[in-house]
């Protein structure tokens, strides 16, 4: 009796672990620090007017019948310990009255208008999970909406989009071209039915599984661009829009892909300042339970040698070497290999990546950037931060040396220009 009651507690555990709602905030209860119960729009500039932690907003806008106004829309954050005469309590909305799912809270977005389709106006929340989703999961996407009561329209196209890709969700300017995005749920995007429960909640749902390593973000509106998607609501005629209250947004792990796969995305080379050692190292995307366990390099130098040397596997989980490289023979490309396993399922697997360096790469102990400095030598030098942000920039002529005066400890970015010819590497500053 009591290895079964052993084994019900680790069953228990592992379910509990195994479906925790990833989003936080997903009820919209908690308001961002600082800021008071709504009474006015989400983005009042400088104001302390309530919005939900955690979560930002995008909209859909162009030009209306070629004039030079624009539409830009916000969600509203709706709460009930907000005023009745603000038209920000659940219980005296513009657009009707709604009881939150659960709680106190909940969002509501206008959806599309009759003039948005083809690109005018629709209103967007975006939320970005605390890590990228595991590539090989199965999430179980879900979340409710409720039709408003004073609305005319209603939409078939209620959904989430997952990207990896922040910069294509501008915030107050969304691409004109909306039918680019097409929501991973549901599964049947767009319902053949229209979302018309005005007096309750309507579960929009689906299962989504990431093919890359980098997705970070989702949103959640309407994407869809064909006016048939677009349905009257019946006996409403108020409120030229298709307005949606949305609450309890919930993403969980349902299950894992159970294969064995790796990819090398690229192999770099770093180099610390003054050292003639390089190091060379992948970067890989693995799906979930996958992890490298070696692997080597087959390195090829300007005189036409090449060796092969066995890799490490570093702290973040790929593989690296280092050696040394002298600027009289740089390395001219690598092809690198990683070993994976997948111990869930006993099984491996493996990816090769070959990677050329135009101008050669070397160590600067014997030359700075990977060019002999001669009498002659006219050198532009860039120090850059990972971000891009330029930090020093330098003309060296001759044999002089460069000023790292000022610069603090770390990794950065060094772009050379000698003679139009760039070299960019990582270069770590001690």
């Amino acid at each position: 009796m009591r290895y079964l009651i052993a084994l019900s507690l680790i069953i228990v555990q592992f379910k509990i672990a195994y479906s925790q709602n990833i989003v936080n905030n997903g009820s919209f209860e908690i308001r961002q620090a600082g800021t008071n119960c709504p009474n006015g729009p989400w983005n009042t500039p400088g104001s302390t007017q309530g919005f939900p932690r955690d979560w930002t907003y995008g909209c859909r806008s162009t030009i209306i019948n070629g004039g030079g106004n624009t539409i830009n829309g916000t969600p509203d954050y709706l709460q009930t310990c907000s005023s009745l005469g603000s038209g920000y309590n659940p219980a005296n909305h513009i657009y009707g009255s709604e009881v939150p799912r659960t709680g106190t809270s909940m969002t509501g977005i206008i959806a599309a208008s009759p003039f948005s389709f083809g690109g005018t106006s629709a209103e967007y929340l975006i939320y970005e999970f605390d890590t990228p989703l595991q590539m090989g999961a199965f999430y179980s996407v879900e979340f409710f909406v409720s039709l408003a009561d004073d609305t005319e329209y209603a939409v078939k196209g209620l959904g989430a989009y997952f990207t990896s890709n922040f910069s294509e969700l501008v915030l107050d300017d969304f691409p004109l071209n909306y039918s680019q995005f097409t929501p991973q749920v549901p599964s049947n995007y767009p319902s053949p039915f229209a979302f018309l429960n005005s007096n309750g909640w309507s579960k929009v749902s689906g299962t989504y599984s990431p093919n890359n390593s980098n997705v970070k973000y989702m949103v959640l509106g309407n994407f869809a661009t064909d006016q048939s998607q677009l349905v009257t609501n019946p006996g409403h005629n108020d409120n030229n829009n298709a307005y949606y209250y949305i609450d309890d947004v919930s993403i969980e792990i349902s299950g894992f892909n159970q294969t064995c796969s790796v990819q090398i995305t690229d192999v770099g080379e770093l180099n610390a300042l003054g050292q003639d050692e390089v190091t060379f190292l992948t970067t890989t995307t693995k799906t979930a339970g996958t992890q490298v366990t070696g692997g080597n390099f087959l390195i090829y130098f300007e005189n036409g040698d090449s060796f092969f040397y066995p890799a490490t596997v570093n702290f973040l989980g790929n593989t690296q070497v280092s050696i040394p490289v002298s600027c009289s023979n740089k390395v001219t490309s690598v092809v690198a290999t990683v070993f994976a396993s997948n111990s869930n399922i006993n099984t491996n697997c493996n990816d090769s990546y070959s990677k050329n360096f135009t101008f050669g790469v070397c160590g600067t102990g014997g030359g700075f950037g990977g060019f002999q400095m001669t009498n002659n030598s006219v050198i532009e030098v860039n120090i850059l931060q990972l971000n891009g942000d330029l930090v020093k920039s330098q003309t060296l002529k001759s044999m002089d040396q460069v000023d790292f005066n000022g610069i603090k400890s770390g990794l950065y970015i060094i772009q050379t220009m000698n003679n139009n010819h760039l070299t960019q590497k990582l270069l770590r500053i001690k």
